[in-house]
């Protein structure tokens, strides 16, 4: 015959209180994700939509014009003529466009 342990008055009173605590806690937090949720689509700013004005040079004047097959293969690990080609097939599906 196993003996149970007897809790005394004052452990279940900390033991109920912890219990009380930890629901009020989750409580709070589910109060605060609720506000967070309605309140926060109130104040969010527009987003703008801009682009950095970048130099052409590089890509035009050295890569293009002066770049051999081997420094092709070696900065960007494919030839010259398959790059080309890929970008080719690739243009409609990756050319700048308006989204409205």
């Amino acid at each position: 015959m196993e003996l149970q342990k007897v809790k005394t008055p004052k452990k279940q009173k900390i033991r109920r209180l912890d219990i009380l605590r930890r629901q009020a806690t989750k409580r709070m937090i589910y109060v605060a994700m609720v506000m967070h949720s309605v309140l926060a689509p109130l104040s969010r700013q527009p987003k703008a939509c801009w682009t950095d004005t970048r130099s052409k040079h590089w890509w035009e004047c050295i890569v293009l014009q002066s770049f051999t097959n081997e420094d092709w293969v070696e900065n960007f690990r494919i030839s010259k003529p398959t790059f080309m080609f890929l970008c080719q097939h690739l243009k409609e599906n990756i050319e700048w466009r308006i989204l409205t």
